[in-house]
């Protein structure tokens, strides 16, 4: 049997709970989750490490909590990001063979306690850690596990993908639904589109943000006037309708934030990045950028790593080295927050 089913919104790699809106005052509303009145949900450790045995991995999955089966050939996770009223579909990838466990009691008891319950303190720092209510954890404890899968069996996508167009209004619930045709049309346009530069502007962001609430809105903010002020530096040069493109261009599923078609069919990639700390900058856009090159289609000519933090010394040495030691040359990007100007350096 092949299904496809919500889990709660997380930018931690379902490793841990990641920040969102909450309010206990919900409870009892139509129409709330479990994670809106606590502020998080159990399928948040779905994939932490510490929580497998013998090759298999133990989590909880609401929507397939089917008691008259307990046998999923093939299980696609998806989840929603809600924002400023608006809301946007990510598929996470799938699992095969999936095996219900919820009313194995022998699974329960011998396996799922002895596993859970060394690191329960430790779930709930989790829970603590991001301004969620453990009190109902506390109270019921975390062996509400539903599921288990060979950790072989995964086959969980680097980034979560955007579905634009599916249908939020049909699939809404944290149940399990049969794959349709429908369905299988979304993944296939979105996999039809996965790799090979692709001039044009995307319409929303990526969108599936890694920073916790507190920071998420100024962080979003910033990338996007760097991106719209990236775009007019590379301006005329480069036109979203011919050779440039942002948000749009994927290397095995994973999206570049701007990437520019040159003569001969080669392509320059720029990464964004927004702490204050050039080396934190270069270091994580660089191993973005060394990822994208492997899966890239075209011939990539130069990286570019574009960052609102002033190049000190250290970072001016640093970058000069990996210059000698990177096949691709390497430039650095400045973002004059004042000015909101790109400043080559």
């Amino acid at each position: 049997m092949k299904k496809f089913t919500r889990l709660a919104y997380n930018t931690n790699g379902y490793q841990k709970p990641s920040a969102k809106p909450w309010n206990a005052s919900s409870a009892g509303k139509q129409g709330k989750k479990y994670e809106d009145i606590f502020g998080y949900g159990h399928e948040e450790w779905l994939f932490n490490p510490n929580f497998r045995h013998e090759g298999y991995q133990y989590g909880y999955i609401r929507g397939l909590t089917l008691k008259t089966i307990n046998k999923f050939e093939e299980v696609h996770l998806y989840n929603f990001k809600e924002q400023n009223g608006k809301i946007s579909v990510f598929h996470l990838g799938y699992i095969n063979n999936v095996e219900g466990i919820w009313s194995n009691e022998d699974i329960q008891n011998n396996i799922v306690k002895n596993l859970f319950k060394p690191y329960f303190k430790q779930i709930i720092a989790d829970v603590k850690s991001i301004g969620a209510d453990p009190s109902h954890l506390q109270s019921e404890g975390f062996y509400n596990v539903t599921v288990r899968f060979k950790v072989t069996d995964m086959q969980i996508l680097s980034e979560p993908v955007l579905l634009p167009d599916f249908d939020t209004s049909t699939y809404s619930r944290y149940k399990a639904y049969n794959i349709d045709d429908n369905f299988l049309s979304l993944i296939k346009e979105v996999s039809t589109h996965a790799s090979g530069c692709k001039s044009g502007k995307a319409k929303q962001n990526k969108g599936h943000s890694r920073t916790t609430k507190s920071s998420t809105t100024t962080v979003e903010k910033l990338h996007t006037l760097i991106t719209n002020s990236l775009e007019q530096y590379l301006k005329p040069k480069f036109s979203t309708k011919n050779n440039l493109s942002i948000e749009k261009t994927r290397f095995n599923k994973c999206t570049a934030d701007v990437v520019t078609l040159l003569p001969k069919g080669k392509i320059d990639i720029y990464e964004i990045k927004t702490t204050s700390n050039p080396r934190i900058n270069i270091r994580d856009a660089i191993s973005q950028l060394l990822d994208y090159t492997v899966h890239s289609k075209e011939k990539v000519n130069c990286l570019y790593i574009v960052s609102p933090a002033v190049l000190d010394t250290n970072a001016k040495k640093m970058l000069k080295a990996l210059n000698k030691i990177i096949k691709y040359q390497i430039f650095y990007l400045y973002y004059d927050v004042e000015t909101k100007k790109i400043i080559p350096i």
